[in-house]
């Protein structure tokens, strides 16, 4: 399996530094546990909720790609479209769809798409 994960924060500063890497490492732990990629959003955005008093927000994109089938499967909270590399010949847009950012309100559902990397 090959976790990847591209996330951006809308704010500057050495607390948005510090909520980046709060974030960063919530979804790593959460990765860890074997969940999808909607599940481990779901939780951390519980988490960071629990906890947030300047209001920050984090936009996620999580990808888990299974080498052996080749299935990757991804939730984006919020995120740009990722670019993909396709047959080894160019990029394409990977239009998923998009989900709520995280700390944008508690108990969100993020959706998850599933396709052929």
């Amino acid at each position: 399996m090959v976790r990847t994960c591209t996330a951006t924060i809308r704010v500057k500063g050495i607390p948005a530094a510090l909520f980046m890497m709060v974030s960063k490492i919530m979804i790593k732990n959460q990765a860890m546990t074997g969940a999808g990629p909607a599940k481990i959003l779901e939780t951390v955005n519980d988490q960071i909720c629990a906890n947030n008093r300047e209001e920050m927000f984090v936009t996620v994109w999580l990808g888990i790609l299974d080498t052996e089938t080749g299935i990757l499967t991804a939730s984006n909270a919020g995120h740009e479209y990722p670019m993909v590399m396709a047959d080894g010949t160019g990029f394409e847009i990977l239009k998923d769809r998009h989900g709520f950012v995280i700390e944008g309100k508690e108990e969100t559902k993020e959706k998850e798409d599933n396709g052929q990397s």
